[in-house]
């Protein structure tokens, strides 16, 4: 999930009715749904449904479409994580846990600059958090 409409390719208007829940109950509207590539150090992960949330304070990733989409496993740990290759088992990328405690972690985010909006400005510490979608209807 986005609220960076300039990070989607081929987006079109999202014509269902889902809310993505937010910590204080309410619901974000999801406006379109497109497709992305995740750059990280060494590699790259096709995103093909990615919503378009306006509202949405960061970028999240929901873990089952990452693994489902591109054929990989995601383990992890108290510690940290590793996103590997089911096919070949090489470790893509691994990375250590942001808080223990909340169990958040964190993915560096490069965008080749051809994909960057006027409005959109990348800096050093630009992340990607690794998140669930949920539907309000759960």
């Amino acid at each position: 999930m986005t609220s960076d409409l300039a990070q989607l390719n081929l987006a079109t208007p999202f014509s269902g009715l889902d809310t993505i829940a937010i910590v204080d109950g309410s619901g974000l509207s999801i406006s379109n749904v497109g497709s992305s590539i995740l750059d990280v150090p060494q590699c790259s992960f096709k995103l093909p449904q990615v919503l378009h949330v306006p509202k949405l304070s960061q970028h999240l990733l929901s873990v089952h479409r990452l693994c489902k989409d591109n054929n990989y496993r995601f383990i992890c740990d108290a510690f940290g994580f590793c996103i590997q290759d089911k096919l070949t088992g090489r470790v893509l990328l691994q990375g250590l846990c942001r808080d223990c405690v909340e169990m958040v972690y964190i993915l560096p985010l490069s965008i080749p600059h051809s994909r960057l909006s006027q409005s959109f400005s990348l800096s050093k510490n630009q992340f990607c958090y690794i998140g669930h979608q949920v539907k309000t209807s759960l």
